[in-house]
């Protein structure tokens, strides 16, 4: 297509010669200008006020254009603000047909630019020049998606005032027509708006081309959005004709013309040309503005625009699927076809055959071909699934199937006349949809029949209906259909091969790329031994990695692994179970306590009490390292550390110590009473006065909490691992703040404000509750329950200190469920999985998704249950080959409708889901000594799930 168009000012290509001094100048300056963020590449045209560059934008990997005004207009106040008229008229609008503009700036000298879409193709001008007139299809396009533009720009206030060829660009890897050069552009009020912008030009200037201007610019009377609509008119006889409609041979001729002719009708020119085309264009070409049609009833007409959604919404899942069940359903009936092929030709010499190593191949060929047949069988049973759904929801049975075999992702350009498929004709376009359903269809038909035939050419044989030559029958039908594919997939290939080979060259010209990185590579690594490496051959990276790859997977016996996977698994997964006692009856002890939790504020959003929470678990040491990006703290409180032991002399009478350098929680609230000394209270004072117990007030009056999301980075990276990949804090230092809350009520009843101590060990007490409901480990409710004890105990000896009726009370309740709790001794203590063998690996599957499903369970054990069951499918061959069963399945998804509150609650569900197909490394092992094995069939396979089950069932068992 020649050198890419100036996405603004298209008329001029760069030749050598013409001032490349100071275009050099230009250049280096607006590179140092544009540096870093933007890589220039070359200069691609010039126009009569500015230049244009090639530039690559790393940091969203797409290549721009860079408009600078040219160097001679700089000092132009005119010119300036032309020029930056066209960046305001431009940013105003937003449209798939208009040239688009990323930023603006300006160099060392203040001449400005501004960096805009690149766009990859030529002008309407060049390609007419070159091509000679449109198609009417793609002319109808092109004036469609320019009425489009401009009804959108004329929407905004904005009048172009110089359509022309020279200003359309057409993007050769999507078909698409783009309006460019907003630099004589009018901006009008619009509808129901102010004016946007003082005008540049005084009443009777005549601003555009002449060749395109409507009657009242040559008469330099004021212009609206009919004048667009006119020289919308003439760029549509000039794509369509060849020329414009007015054979002129001097300027005023042309004016005369456009003042007084009526064009000659497009129909009497080319007879293809349909009546509703001619007779619009005719209208737009009217020397009254008023008869003239609005752009936006052109676009309507003639379709400019035209989006469509492909896939359509909900058949994501169903895009190019036929070709996924076609390859496993080929794979499998030709290994295990072949393997038979082999023994029936074998005749007479089959016990040769036997008896040697040969055998061992075909016996290999067999298996691997029924485990591709499985693959198969299981992915069309899935798509076939889906594909019901979808027929059922309303989508018709074309739209169904070519979603299906859409394996390039473009049928929907090819529905809607886009990209290389723009200006085929309907039929041309329907032709092709059927292709490619035929296509993929053969495909299929030949892998899921030669198998069958195969069987039923033995069973007829058996019954002497057939002989011998019939097996060569049975495989000569699927090598048919293979055929019939290849040939519509060449037939399409020969039709639009050039154009995609041509889009793929433009998207990624490596040759200009290459040199601008290598430049910013040898600038980053500065004096370092760091190596770049020189160019590697192609002929070498075409035929080494093929060889490599072929010898890895020819050589690995497919069958070991899922085989040592499938006996070893039950065994270590039973034996991953967690060994814990009812959490019902420990839950009951922090019930008794809720009355005196705080209430809640509904200020305190999930987010802001799980970054109270982050806060307080960093600076209390209990981070545990994680592979998985983390957040900084909200609030940075300073570290604690209550481990050194209490000084000499502070706090004789407690006689129990739970922290070595806090006094008894069980004790210091009554020796309040008492009295401390000088130091004791000075030292209860600094506990007091902590910075962390304000982030502690946030957690007590929140209503639930979002730990995960305040901690982790969202969404969880594909390469951390998975859920077991997850550290799980032990939450000592957020216990020990549990005790020293106690230590800061005794302070505050020492100091005679009884109320202040109170309201301390009710947040305590709110504390624990919170962790105990919301926490998704069930570590983090357990500890949430112990905090709730440590308060609650705290209370009582509060109120038995100020003579408080509620800690009689409150005692009582605590002595009511030990005494319930130890008359149900067969409640108390029960195992989670009571009744079940802890080897029948069916029976536990089935208790935790029964302990997964109860609403009345603790969160923490349900979320522990289904971290089990994200493991289950590693026990069995089937689901390590096919992936986890319906009831696994189900189990997550009841649990993303019934525990996910916040998007992190969702993503840690889908990161249990994940984890076999996502964990690499666990507790900073790689894997077992079968580990490479494994990991050669797993890629083999295209099942990461071999690899991640063995880490998990082996390394966590040790």
């Amino acid at each position: 297509t020649g050198p890419p168009a100036d996405p603004l000012t298209p008329d001029v290509a760069h030749r050598p010669g013409d001032g490349d001094a100071d275009a050099t100048s230009l250049e280096t300056r607006l590179r140092a200008a544009l540096a870093p963020s933007l890589q220039l590449l070359r200069r691609i045209g010039s126009g009569g006020m500015a230049q244009v560059f090639q530039a690559r934008e790393p940091a969203l990997k797409r290549l721009v254009a860079v408009k600078v005004l040219s160097g001679d207009l700089a000092s132009s106040a005119d010119a300036r603000a032309r020029f930056e008229r066209e960046a305001q008229a431009v940013a105003a609008l937003s449209h798939p047909n208009i040239v688009s503009i990323h930023t603006v700036g300006e160099l060392d000298d203040g001449t400005p630019y501004f960096v805009m879409q690149y766009v990859e193709g030529r002008s309407m001008h060049a390609r007419v020049e070159q091509d000679g007139a449109l198609s009417v299809g793609e002319a109808r396009r092109a004036i469609g998606e320019v009425a489009a533009a401009l009804a959108a720009a004329h929407q905004q206030g904005i009048v172009h005032r110089d359509i022309k060829p020279a200003n359309i660009l057409y993007e050769e890897s999507s078909g698409r027509s783009l309006v460019s050069d907003f630099g004589i552009a009018a901006m009008n009020a619009p509808p129901g708006g102010k004016r946007m912008s003082i005008q540049l030009t005084a009443t009777g200037i005549m601003l555009g081309t002449p060749q395109y201007m409507s009657p009242e610019q040559l008469l330099a009377e004021p212009v609206g959005e009919k004048t667009d609509v006119y020289s919308l008119g003439l760029l549509a006889h000039e794509l369509l004709a060849g020329t414009g409609p007015f054979q002129a041979t001097s300027p005023h001729e042309l004016i005369a013309a456009h003042l007084r002719d009526t064009p000659k009708r497009l129909a009497a020119l080319r007879p293809d040309v349909d009546a509703e085309l001619d007779e619009l264009v005719a209208r737009c070409l009217e020397k009254d503005p008023s008869k003239r049609p609005t752009a936006d009833e052109v676009a309507r007409r003639l379709g400019g625009v035209t989006l469509l959604e492909w896939p359509a919404p909900g058949l994501e899942e169903l895009q190019g699927k036929l070709r996924h069940v076609a390859m496993g359903f080929l794979f499998g009936s030709g290994l295990a076809s072949a393997a038979m092929l082999a023994v029936f030709s074998a005749g007479p010499r089959m016990n040769a055959l036997v008896n040697s190593p040969a055998s061992f191949a075909l016996i290999a060929l067999a298996v691997a071909g029924m485990l591709y047949l499985g693959v198969g069988v299981q992915r069309a049973v899935k798509t076939g699934r889906l594909a019901r759904r979808a027929l059922r929801g309303g989508y018709g049975w074309m739209t169904v199937a070519e979603t299906l075999c859409d394996t390039r992702g473009d049928s929907g350009q090819i529905v809607t006349g886009s990209r290389e498929y723009a200006g085929l004709a309907t039929e041309a376009r329907n032709r092709y949809r059927r292709s490619r359903v035929i296509r993929e269809s053969s495909l299929l038909a030949a892998g899921a029949l030669a198998l069958p035939l195969l069987v039923a050419v033995i069973v007829s044989g058996s019954a002497g209906v057939v002989g011998s030559s019939g097996l060569w029958i049975a495989a000569a039908i699927p090598l048919a259909l293979l055929a019939v594919a290849a040939w519509l997939g060449l037939d399409e290939q020969r039709a639009f091969g050039k154009r995609r080979r041509r889009s793929r060259a433009a998207a990624a010209d490596m040759t200009r790329l290459a040199p601008v990185w290598n430049e910013s590579f040898d600038a980053a690594r500065g004096g370092s031994g760091i190596e770049r490496g020189a160019p590697v051959a192609p002929g070498f990276m075409r035929w080494s990695m093929p060889l490599v790859l072929t010898a890895l997977i020819v050589g690995t016996v497919l069958l070991v692994p899922i085989m040592v996977m499938s006996a070893a698994g039950p065994m270590y997964w039973t034996a991953m179970v967690p060994k814990f006692a009812n959490t019902k009856s420990k839950m009951e002890f922090a019930e008794v306590t809720r009355r005196f939790a705080l209430p809640d504020d509904p200020r305190v959003t999930p987010l802001a009490a799980g970054q109270a929470f982050h806060s307080l678990v960093m600076s209390a040491g209990d981070r545990v390292q994680t592979m998985f990006p983390e957040r900084e703290p909200a609030v940075k409180l300073p570290p604690i550390d209550f481990n050194a032991p209490l000084p000499a002399g502070l706090f004789r009478t407690a006689r129990t110590v739970q922290v070595p350098g806090l006094p008894a929680s069980q004790e210091i609230v009554d020796a309040a009473r008492r009295g401390f000394s000088a130091a004791e209270m000075a030292y209860l004072e600094r506990i007091a006065r902590m910075p962390h117990w304000a982030q502690w007030a946030v957690m007590a009056r929140a209503s639930t909490i979002d730990y995960l999301g305040a901690r982790y980075q969202l969404p969880f990276p594909a390469d951390a691992g998975g859920a077991w990949s997850l550290p799980i804090s032990k939450f000592a230092g957020t216990k020990a703040l549990a005790y020293a809350n106690a230590s800061r009520a005794a302070y505050w009843l020492a100091r005679g404000r009884p109320d202040s101590a109170e309201h301390a060990l009710r947040e305590g007490v709110s504390v624990g509750l919170l962790m105990a409901d919301e926490g998704n480990t069930l570590i983090e409710q357990l500890i949430g329950i112990v905090l709730t004890g440590i308060a609650r105990d705290a209370l009582i000896d509060l109120y038995a200190a100020t003579g408080d009726p509620r800690g009689p009370a409150l005692r009582k309740s605590v002595d009511s469920v030990i005494a319930a709790q130890d008359a149900a001794s067969d409640t108390r203590g029960t195992p989670a999985f009571a009744g079940v063998d802890g080897r029948d690996v069916v029976a536990l599957r089935s208790a935790m998704i029964t302990l997964a499903a109860d609403r009345n369970e603790m969160r923490g054990l349900r979320f522990e249950m289904l971290l089990m069951l994200s493991v289950a499918p590693c026990t069995n061959a089937r689901e390590l080959v096919f992936g986890p069963e319906a009831d696994v399945r189900a189990a997550f998804d009841r649990a993303k409708r019934t525990m996910a509150r916040f998007p992190s609650d969702t993503a840690l569900l889908d990161l249990m889901y994940e984890s076999p197909e996502r964990v690499r490394v666990l507790d900073g092992r790689s894997g077992p000594r079968l580990a490479p094995l494994i990991d050669a069939v797993s890629f083999a396979l295209r099942n990461p799930r071999l690899a991640g089950c063995s880490r998990i069932l082996l390394l966590v068992n040790g």
